[in-house]
């Protein structure tokens, strides 16, 4: 009987240092799970911050009403220029067209009809082409979407320096 009480005994404490031990492995596992998620939400937060900086790094149109374009001349009341773009195109050394794109915002507070036309100008602003006039209906406020282009591909092509986008009034 006192064999069988020892034996008892002995497992008994075997199976109570076993738990102990598996508590023990279980409250450093738990604990290390916890560290893990503390350096896995600093490193989310890390990873976010630098997403959010680094996407803003893209180059995007600018629809900024009040924006000013490298060697484009908006004359008009009724409207300003959204966006403006002068690109110089070659086919290797050789200049072969210049070519202005555009939208354009109506700031007038009303419906307007417009007559517009692209002069292409040198550095000595004489005019080397003045584009066919386009007709643009613009509802009061509204920015255009559509890009409109103008295009000289003439003999002075490679004289091209600053654009002048003249816009009139349709009465």
């Amino acid at each position: 009987m006192i064999i069988l009480l020892i034996i008892y005994l002995k497992i008994k404490f075997a199976l109570k240092v076993k738990i102990i031990k598996g508590l023990l492995i279980y409250y450093q596992i738990i604990g290390w799970m916890k560290d893990m998620v503390k350096k896995g939400c600093i490193l989310s937060v890390f990873l976010l911050f630098s997403l959010i900086f680094l996407g803003g790094c893209q180059e995007q149109k600018s629809t900024n009403v009040n924006a000013s374009f490298d060697n484009i001349e908006l004359i008009s009341d009724l409207v300003k220029l959204a966006y403006g773009n002068l690109s110089i195109v070659k086919d290797r050394t050789v200049v072969t067209r210049a070519e202005v794109e555009y939208l354009l915002k109506n700031i007038a507070g009303r419906d307007v009809r417009l007559k517009v036309t692209v002069e292409f100008y040198d550095k000595e602003n004489n005019l080397l082409f003045k584009s066919p006039y386009k007709e643009i209906d613009l509802p009061v406020g509204y920015e255009e979407k559509l890009v409109n282009t103008a295009t000289y591909d003439g003999d002075f092509v490679s004289e091209v320096d600053h654009v002048k986008i003249v816009v009139e009034e349709i009465t």
